[in-house]
C-alpha cells in the first residue's frame, strides 16, 4: 500500500479479521478506541482520537477518505522484520486517526 486511498480501498475488504479492540485514554485524559485487524498476509492497525464509541474499517475507510480530510502524514516504514509498510495520520470529522498496515512474514 503506497497511499491513503489504497488504504481506504483495502479496509473495505470482507476478509478483514478482528484480532483485538478497545478503549484508551491518551496522556491529556482524553478517550479512544483502537483495533488490529489481520487479512490475508498483512496487519492492519488504527486508532480514533476523541470517541466513546467504537469504528469499523468501513466507518474509518470513509473518513480517511473524505474530502476534507487533512493528511497529517503518511510515510513508508519498516518494522522490526525489516517488512515495509504505511503509517499515517488522517484528520476527518473531528477525529484523528492513526494507521499503520504491514505486510507479514
Amino acid at each position: 500500500m503506497k497511499t491513503i486511498d489504497d488504504l481506504a480501498l483495502f479496509m473495505r475488504t470482507e476478509e478483514l479479521r478482528l484480532v483485538r479492540d478497545g478503549f484508551y485514554r491518551n496522556s491529556y485524559g482524553q478517550k479512544g478506541y483502537f483495533a488490529e485487524y489481520q487479512c490475508y498476509r498483512a496487519f492492519l492497525k488504527y486508532s480514533v482520537s476523541s470517541t466513546d464509541f467504537a469504528f469499523a474499517p468501513d466507518e474509518v475507510s470513509m473518513a480517511i477518505s473524505a474530502p476534507r480530510r487533512w493528511i497529517q502524514r503518511a510515510n513508508p516504514y519498516s518494522n522490526k522484520n525489516g517488512q515495509i509498510g504505511l503509517e499515517a495520520t488522517v484528520h476527518s470529522a473531528g477525529h484523528a486517526f492513526m494507521l499503520t498496515v504491514t505486510p507479514i512474514l
